[in-house]
């Protein structure tokens, strides 16, 4: 059986309460050390981190690896966390860079803060940025469902009530 290790919720600099000194090659150098074989960009949405990591990576088919890098540096996958209008954080995986532009154009609708914080605050519930991720093909789920706060189950008795009639991609 195939083995990835693989870390998908992550943080950028320009998320609350994180390093200022994370960059996408120091993920990588420390995704390395922990034995990780994927790692999740996070804050794909952001516009200063989507520079980064424009600048940093190149995709191929849906993977990003270093511009700069040996064959053991771990992949990308491109992702970000937002949170809706009752508190609950999803998390959403990308499958190019151009979903992430789509996305963001209509996300921009819904949010003040879209550049201003790594995890977008939307004003939008669980099932209309669900609808918006499957149009260009995102896929979403909720974010550390599990926790006391700001989480699905501390908002919603189901995913159902969460997300409506828009199915979820993985919890």
């Amino acid at each position: 059986m195939l083995k990835i290790d693989c870390d998908f919720h992550i943080h950028s600099r320009y998320s609350g309460a994180t390093s200022k000194n994370l960059s996408i090659e120091i993920i990588a150098e420390n995704a390395r050390i922990k034995g990780l074989d994927i790692v999740a960009t996070g804050d794909a949405l952001h516009k200063l981190w989507l520079e980064e990591i424009e600048t940093e990576l190149y995709f191929e088919h849906g993977i990003g690896r270093l511009k700069k890098s040996d064959a053991k540096a771990p992949g990308f996958v491109l992702t970000t966390e937002v949170e809706d209008i009752n508190r609950v954080h999803h998390l959403i995986f990308f499958p190019d860079l151009q979903s992430v532009y789509e996305i963001k154009k209509e996300f921009s609708e819904i949010s003040s803060d879209i550049d201003l914080d790594g995890r977008a605050h939307l004003h939008a519930n669980g099932e209309e940025i669900a609808r918006i991720c499957h149009k260009h093909r995102a896929l979403i789920g909720p974010s550390h469902a599990f926790v006391p706060w700001t989480s699905i189950y501390k908002e919603f008795d189901s995913i159902k009530q969460c997300y409506g009639r828009e199915k979820i991609d993985f919890l």
